[in-house]
């Protein structure tokens, strides 16, 4: 997302670096949420949450994170990914 000295980047980049942050936020909150479903159920400020609550099962939960997740990939393979090939922590994103 680098741009030139005293410009600004592309609009196209922030909004693309926005939404898989924000897919990836998300998906990280449902995985917590996952499996904190039977702490949250004894805990009075997070009893009503839909997975601890049993308004969302476990396998839809699943199916929405894997969305989620399927969604952030898809912008990720946006990007020049040869770019990064030798970057060590590249099979960190990718392992993730």
């Amino acid at each position: 997302m680098a741009a030139n000295p005293g410009s600004f980047p592309s609009f196209y980049y922030l909004g693309v670096c926005g939404l898989g942050a924000l897919l990836m936020r998300g998906a990280g909150c449902t995985i917590n949420d996952m499996w904190d479903k039977d702490f949250d159920k004894s805990v009075a400020r997070t009893r009503t949450r839909p997975i601890a609550s049993g308004q969302i099962s476990r396998f839809q939960a699943l199916v929405f994170l894997g969305a989620q997740l399927s969604a952030a990939l898809a912008i990720l393979s946006t990007f020049n990914i040869y770019r990064y090939r030798n970057i060590e922590s590249s099979n960190y994103i990718f392992g993730y």
